[in-house]
């Protein structure tokens, strides 16, 4: 039997005590885990710190909930996010590591670009609102509000909305957008301030749906969003932009990200950011939604069967 690696961090695990702090989190890899089973793979889950020359040291087996240790594995799945550039500069090291003993999801290419919003502007800036990273360039702005965010990071971390003329300093490593309206909705799908989540799988759409905010315009879960199911299709010029992106990344097997969009009053589709580190959780933290999970995690196991 093979095994799959998990690599995780973030702020709800993982600790030597107990796996995770939330059960959202919890179900979801151990359910992961199961599907692994099924087709015939052991999957534990470590700290990044835990992994040395294709070995965890420390990682915890979720099938029977017990840590063990010196465990090898063939295969590494990255869920790590970073929450600091000094996490972010220790991961993007230690995945140049694994990329030479092991096959990962992502490739470390594909983590770079979705981590770092200038490498994502550099590629797709054609489908992106208007982005700048001095301050010298907001009067190249013509919203009234201005979106900022920092350069790195995921989850709507650190993300303002603020009045153009109140903007008098810019942080460091944080960058200007134009702000894109979209109250207007999704026609056929949702009616009001939305983005809309694709989830992209070797270069197959295998997941959509809309993340809208409770309060407020920014619509990110980890900021108290909600998951929205919508019925209907994927409007033709979202997945007509999510197909071109992902040829960006054409050669990288398997491969595993998000684009979100925003949709104008216009409807037309704007890219606000690609995120390599899907939420496993929302499928649980969500009701009705874990039979379409355990069809992506079907879907992510049959993806690495097929290179190791």
């Amino acid at each position: 039997m093979k095994t799959i690696g998990m690599i995780y961090s973030d702020n709800d695990g993982l600790f030597v005590k107990s796996p995770f702090k939330r059960r959202y989190t919890y179900s979801s890899y151990k359910k992961f885990s199961e599907i692994g089973q099924r087709h015939g793979f052991k999957t534990v889950i470590a700290r990044p710190e835990w992994y040395t020359n294709r070995k965890f040291s420390l990682c915890w087996n979720l099938l029977t909930s017990k840590i063990e240790k010196d465990i090898q594995v063939d295969f590494v799945l990255d869920r790590c996010i970073s929450l600091s550039m000094k996490h972010h500069k220790f991961m993007k090291n230690l995945r140049k590591k694994i990329k030479k003993q092991l096959i990962l999801m992502n490739d470390p290419y594909i983590e770079n670009v979705c981590t770092d919003k200038y490498l994502t502007y550099r590629l797709f800036g054609n489908y992106l609102p208007k982005t700048f990273f001095s301050l010298k360039d907001l009067r190249k702005i013509k919203t009234g509000l201005v979106v900022l965010k920092p350069r790195f990071g995921s989850g709507g971390r650190g993300i303002q909305i603020r009045e153009k003329g109140a903007i008098k300093k810019l942080k460091k490593d944080y960058l200007l957008q134009e702000f894109i309206d979209t109250s207007r909705g999704v026609k056929g799908l949702f009616p009001s301030v939305h983005d809309l989540r694709v989830l992209v799988l070797n270069g197959k759409i295998i997941d959509f749906y809309v993340r809208a905010p409770r309060k407020g315009l920014i619509s990110n879960v980890h900021l108290g969003g909600r998951v929205v199911r919508v019925r209907g299709f994927i409007p033709k010029k979202v997945e007509s932009i999510a197909l071109k992106v992902d040829k960006k990344f054409s050669k990288f097997r398997p491969r595993l990200y998000s684009i979100d969009f925003l949709l104008d009053k216009g409807q037309k589709p704007f890219v606000t950011e690609l995120n390599s580190q899907v939420g496993f959780d929302i499928y649980y933290q969500f009701k009705g939604q874990a039979k379409i999970y355990e069809k992506i995690c079907e879907s992510i196991i049959s993806s690495i069967a097929g290179v190791v």
